[in-house]
């Protein structure tokens, strides 16, 4: 178990530093997509290896969403973050840019909240 929560946890870092490397290119050149995906990929691994740090076995196919609510069962701290800016919805779901939102405010807001995601579960909340 110990082996699966630091894999999660250092893959969400990777994902992260990633995201940080794209966001800071110039404008022209950032992949707003890479960002939102790598963002998305971060937050999950983060919860899922706080999850599995409380004896607690996540869904491989737990929405974002599902995780908080079960991190926030564990931990009232969960409710303090705010996730809605990760859960892009359109009218239009078969376009790319409305699945997943690809504007740099939006991007930049969700790799915030990734940082809070990161800096909640880096707290000391993981045992490994």
């Amino acid at each position: 178990m110990k082996r699966k929560i630091e894999k999660l946890l250092s893959e969400a870092e990777d994902k992260l530093l990633f995201a940080e490397k794209e966001i800071n290119r110039p404008q022209e050149d950032a992949m707003e997509l890479s960002v939102c995906i790598c963002v998305k990929d971060a937050i999950r691994d983060y919860l899922k290896a706080f999850l599995l740090s409380n004896n607690i076995t996540p869904s491989e196919l737990s929405s974002i969403s599902d995780l908080l609510k079960q991190c926030a069962e564990v931990s009232d701290h969960f409710n303090e973050i705010d996730l809605t800016c990760v859960y892009c919805k359109k009218a239009t779901p078969l376009v790319q840019a409305d699945i997943y939102c690809l504007t740099e405010d939006k991007t930049r807001n969700c790799f915030a909240a990734a940082k809070k995601v990161a800096a909640m579960v880096g707290r000391g909340q993981v045992a490994v």
